[in-house]
């Protein structure tokens, strides 16, 4: 049975426009602080997950209140809080995971949030990202991305170069193409229909919709 499980991530306010984008009857896993972000829209996540340093008290006992189960990790750890909550939510059945991520904030944090979604880990199910009005989906075989022609889409790769992109629906089309990692090959491409396919046969790329 499909489970699309949503992930809301810490570290600062989530603009409304974002929460809209989600399906607020789905599944949530909230990220520390985003115990907050979610009570201030009246959701009740099914679980916490985080070392509890910036999610306030009062959310804390609100989530107690409201039996939501909480997983405390210790401040000293080997993964970040929300890739700790990606693989929760792996463990509790998602056949689909979006995120909902903070725009702003520290640069090394904005990057790990990024990287972790293109994790091995999460290699079995699609994985989608919302920053500040962008969607960041993760391409390991084909995905079909849908929005207005003219609008921007970017293409980056995650660890080794991308072997076998291919492209349809862009200005600029890939035809079994190799885009190193660390280039900027795929920068500023556009929607010329309304859906554009991005496929890769080895390697893994972000596809980003800046919004």
């Amino acid at each position: 049975m499909a489970r699309t499980i949503v992930v809301i991530g810490g570290g600062g306010p989530i603009p409304l426009f974002d929460l809209k984008r989600i399906d607020p009857d789905a599944p949530i896993i909230a990220v520390d602080s985003g115990l907050d972000v979610a009570r201030s829209v009246g959701w009740v996540p099914e679980l916490v997950v985080g070392d509890l340093d910036s999610v306030s008290a009062d959310g804390l006992d609100w989530a107690h209140d409201h039996h939501v189960a909480i997983e405390k990790h210790r401040r000293a750890k080997d993964a970040t809080d929300l890739e700790l909550a990606l693989l929760a939510a792996l463990e509790r059945g998602a056949t689909r995971i979006e995120v909902l991520l903070a725009p702003g904030g520290r640069l090394d944090h904005q990057f790990a949030n990024l990287l972790v979604l293109a994790s091995p880990a999460l290699a079995s199910v699609p994985v989608v990202g919302m920053v500040g009005g962008a969607t960041v989906t993760v391409v390991r075989s084909e995905v079909e991305l849908w929005s207005e022609p003219g609008a921007q889409l970017s293409l980056f790769v995650v660890g080794a170069d991308a072997l076998g992109v291919n492209t349809t629906g862009l200005r600029y089309p890939l035809n079994d193409a190799v885009i190193p990692a660390t280039t900027t090959l795929g920068v500023s491409n556009e929607f010329i229909d309304s859906m554009a396919t991005v496929s890769v046969r080895e390697g893994v790329v972000l596809a980003i919709e800046p919004g």
